[in-house]
């Protein structure tokens, strides 16, 4: 199903990755309708985490990554983004930075700059007022199968999955 660099996975893989995705994204509080930001490259961290939103009636909002702090900020605030998804880095491009420059006032938990925003998800390493993916992820176990099902079962063919902003 999916093939990045040395990174190869089935069919299987990929939706049991998603459905625990889901999983966490409901035990973090993401519901359906709510929307979260993937800034991150095109790799298969970007798929598994579109996937799982849409098991779960979340909305996609991609921020390309090549945009200067204040164009993902108009896209974070114009989306009211509840999640932002981010890795440390991407070429010569710091995410860390370039977010704490979009919400200096950041906590860990809201910024009055960012009044929806709720989590900030680290793919790598850890960085102070950002949740590491680990332990975002770990809180899928909260989730039964159950739950995730009674999500799932609330969608509707003409739900939103993505907005993609253009310029």
């Amino acid at each position: 199903a999916l093939v990045h660099n040395d990174l190869r996975l089935t069919w299987k893989e990929v939706a049991d990755r998603s459905r625990d995705l889901a999983k966490a994204m409901l035990a973090n509080g993401i519901c359906k309708g709510e929307n979260v930001a993937l800034w991150l490259p095109n790799h298969p961290a970007w798929l598994i985490h579109w996937l799982a939103a849409v098991r779960i009636g979340a909305v996609v909002v991609p921020i390309n990554t090549r945009y200067k702090p204040s164009e993902a900020a108009y896209i974070l605030s114009k989306s009211e983004a509840v999640t932002l998804v981010i890795e440390k880095q991407f070429g010569d491009i710091d995410f860390t930075e370039s977010f704490k420059a979009i919400c200096p006032d950041w906590d860990g938990k809201k910024s009055a700059k960012m009044p929806n925003l709720r989590n900030v998800i680290l793919l790598d390493g850890e960085e102070e007022g950002m949740q590491a993916f680990e332990e975002f992820a770990d809180q899928a176990e909260r989730v039964s199968d159950v739950d995730l099902a009674v999500a799932t079962a609330k969608l509707r063919t003409d739900d939103i999955i993505i907005i993609v902003f253009t310029s």
